[in-house]
């Protein structure tokens, strides 16, 4: 299914020599979530699950890699190799998913935004993302 390769490798291939292969999956499958959770398909308590896993495994991500310019590249970049298609597997459930063709510059910067805010401490929020 490809889940975690297809903002990835954008940012891979330009911050490889901080950022390892699994790391880039992880932000990928991690943005992905919330591009899910954002168009209603992915449950509060699923999209709930997937942070507590990467949380309960000691798993810091480097989120102040995510650059939506980048990963928009990317995604570019994997049309051309998907025949055409964007082709980006989202998370319906855990273990589940489908397939979007039309996911959109905005929705991926406000998917890293959403992202973000979910990972900052409790404390450090002023308002609910």
């Amino acid at each position: 299914m490809d889940f975690g390769h297809t903002f990835s490798y954008g940012l891979e291939t330009r911050v490889e020599d901080c950022l390892l292969h699994g790391e880039a999956v992880l932000l990928d499958i991690l943005v992905s979530t919330a591009i899910a959770h954002g168009r209603g398909l992915l449950a509060d308590a699923a999209t709930a699950r997937i942070l507590a896993l990467v949380e309960r495994l000691g798993l810091a991500p480097p989120l102040e890699l995510l650059d939506a310019a980048l990963m928009w590249q990317s995604l570019l970049d994997r049309v051309e190799h998907r025949n055409g298609a964007q082709h980006v597997p989202l998370p319906v459930a855990v273990g589940e998913g489908v397939f979007a063709n039309d996911i959109r510059r905005g929705e991926l910067a406000d998917a890293i935004a959403t992202l973000q805010c979910w990972t900052r401490p409790a404390h450090d929020r002023i308002v609910e993302c």
